[in-house]
C-alpha cells in the first residue's frame, strides 16, 4: 500500500489515478495551504516568477490578474502544471517553464536579465531560492502559508506499524521534513526503514537517505506522471 502525503485537493485527484491503475494507496495529506489576503503588492519590476499552483489560487482569489502590472508581465514558471493552468487562463504571458528551481537557477545566472525578478510563491521556499532572495535576485512576495501536520492520523499510525505502508509517495524536501519528523514523534523511525519512497527529485531523496532511510527511488522527470511511471516499474 502507498502512502499519498500530498495536500488534500491534490491527492484527491492522484487517489482517481491510482484507483484506475488498481494501485492500493492511503491518504494522510502532511501539509495544507492558508491564502493570503493581498490588495497589494511591492512590486520591483515587470517580471515574475511562479513555481506553485498555490500562487495561481491566490493570484485569482485576490484579483490580481485584474492588476495591470502583472498583466503587462513576463512569466517564468516552474513546473509543468502551473504553466499550463497560467496558459489555461490566458491572463499573462508564459515566457517559458522550467522542471525545478535549480534549472530557473541556471538559466537566471546565465540571463542578461538585470531587474529583479518577482517571486510569487508561499512562505516556505528553497534554501537555493531563499539565496537567491538574499542576493537581490528575487524579490520574494508571500501569497500563502504551508501548514503542516502536527501528527499522523490513527489510521496511518496502526498501518506503518502493521508493516501494511510499503511505499510513500514523497513531493517536496519540506513534506519530506515533516514526514520525517512524524515518524519520529511517533517513534515509529525504525518501523519505516524498509519503506521505499518515491522521491520527486534527487535532492529529496538525499535528504531522506542522510536521514537513515536508503530505499529512495528518484523519479526520471520531476512530475506526477513520471512518479507513477516508477511505481509501474516495480
Amino acid at each position: 500500500m502507498i502512502l499519498i502525503t500530498r495536500p488534500e485537493d491534490d491527492a484527491k485527484k492522484l487517489s482517481i489515478i491510482l484507483d484506475q491503475k488498481q494501485i492500493a494507496y492511503h491518504i494522510d495529506s502532511l501539509i495544507s495551504f492558508s491564502i493570503l489576503s493581498k490588495k497589494e503588492l511591492n512590486i520591483t519590476s515587470n517580471i515574475f516568477l511562479i513555481s506553485s499552483i498555490q500562487s495561481i489560487y491566490s493570484m485569482q482569489k485576490n484579483n490580481l490578474f485584474k492588476n495591470p502590472d502583472l498583466v503587462s508581465g513576463t512569466f517564468y514558471v516552474i513546473g509543468n502544471r502551473s504553466s499550463q493552468l497560467l496558459k489555461d487562463l490566458g491572463m499573462v504571458k508564459v515566457e517559458d517553464t522550467f522542471s525545478d528551481f535549480n534549472s530557473f537557477n541556471n538559466f537566471l545566472s546565465q540571463s542578461k536579465t538585470k531587474a529583479q525578478i518577482n517571486y510569487l510563491c508561499g512562505d516556505i521556499i528553497s534554501q537555493e531560492a531563499e539565496m537567491a532572495v538574499k542576493t537581490k535576485k528575487l524579490n520574494k512576495i508571500i501569497l500563502y502559508k504551508t501548514i503542516e501536520a502536527k501528527q499522523f492520523s490513527n489510521e496511518t499510525v496502526e498501518l506503518i506499524n502493521s508493516g501494511k505502508i510499503n511505499s510513500v509517495m514523497l513531493y517536496s524536501k519540506y513534506t519530506s521534513s515533516v514526514f520525517q519528523q512524524l515518524l519520529t514523534n511517533h517513534v515509529m523511525e525504525e518501523k519505516a526503514r524498509d519503506i521505499e519512497y518515491y522521491c520527486l527529485s534527487k535532492r529529496i531523496a538525499e535528504f531522506m537517505q542522510k536521514k537513515g532511510y536508503n530505499r529512495c527511488i528518484v523519479c526520471d522527470y520531476p512530475d506526477q506522471n513520471s512518479m507513477i511511471s516508477a511505481i509501474l516499474k516495480k
